[in-house]
C-alpha cells in the first residue's frame, strides 16, 4: 500500500533489539525540527522524520468529499479536530512534513467523533476520514495488551506515549483506535451509539486522512 516506503519496511523486519535500538536512536537537531516545522525532542517525530513518512493527506472539494465520505471511511465514521491556527490546519493538510502532536493515547494527529469535542480544542477546526482502504487500526487496549506481552526490554524501550506510537508503526500498524476517548469504553460509539458515544482516532501517518476542505463546522 501506500503507506509503505523502503524504511519504514527494514524498521519492521529488524530484529526487535535492533528496531528498539533504532527508535532510542532517532532523533532530529532543534534546527532541523525549526527548519521541517517538527516537534522538537519527541521521540516518535523523530522516528517519523528518519522514517520519511512525510506523505501528504488527500484534500478534496466539499462536494467530491461528501460523495465519497460514506462508502469510503473507516468504520463509516466521519471525524473532527480543533486547533488554535489556521496555520496548524495549513500544516497539516498541505505542509511537506508531518508535525506530530503530543497525546495520551499515543503521540499522533488527534481526530474525535464529537464535533464538539473537536470545536472545544480551538477555533479553526478540520473535517475529514481516515481512508479504510489504506488504514490499519488497532485499538489503543490491544496494543497495549501486545506490548505487556513483550521482553522486560522491549517495554522499556517503548515506553510512553512516543513508544506506543512506535511501536504500533514497527507492528504494521499505522492508526490507534481510542473508543470512549478520555472517558473510556463506557463512553465509546459501541456503547452508547453514534449520537451520544464519542471515539478518538490517532492516524499516525498523513497519507491515510482525507479532508473535506472546508470544515463541516465552524
Amino acid at each position: 500500500t501506500k503507506t509503505e516506503n523502503l524504511r519504514v519496511e527494514n524498521y519492521r523486519n529488524m530484529s526487535k533489539e535492533d528496531a528498539a535500538k533504532y527508535y532510542r536512536d532517532s532523533k532530529v537537531s532543534y534546527e532541523d525540527s525549526v527548519r521541517f516545522g517538527l516537534n522538537d525532542g519527541q521521540r516518535f517525530q523523530a522516528l517519523v522524520h528518519n522514517l520519511g513518512l512525510h506523505e501528504k493527506p488527500i484534500v478534496l472539494t466539499d462536494a467530491d468529499y461528501d460523495k465519497q465520505m460514506k462508502t469510503e471511511a473507516l468504520h463509516g465514521m466521519e471525524i473532527y479536530r480543533g486547533v488554535s491556527s489556521q496555520t496548524a490546519v495549513d500544516s497539516i493538510m498541505f505542509s511537506d512534513y508531518t508535525y506530530i502532536g503530543d497525546g495520551i493515547h499515543g503521540d499522533g494527529l488527534y481526530f474525535s467523533t464529537s464535533k464538539d469535542t473537536a470545536m472545544s480544542y480551538g477555533d479553526n477546526r478540520m473535517t475529514a476520514y481516515i481512508d479504510k482502504t489504506l488504514a490499519r487500526p488497532i485499538k489503543e487496549d490491544t496494543l497495549k495488551t501486545m506490548l505487556r506481552g513483550e521482553s522486560l526490554d522491549m517495554q522499556k524501550a517503548f515506553r510512553g506515549n512516543s513508544g506506543l506510537s512506535a511501536y504500533a508503526i514497527l507492528k504494521g500498524y499505522n492508526v490507534i483506535h481510542v473508543p470512549g476517548g478520555n472517558g473510556g469504553n463506557s463512553q465509546s460509539i459501541s456503547s452508547r451509539g453514534t449520537k451520544y458515544g464519542e471515539d478518538y482516532y490517532v492516524p499516525l501517518v498523513r497519507n491515510v486522512i482525507v479532508f473535506r476542505q472546508n470544515s463541516r463546522i465552524k
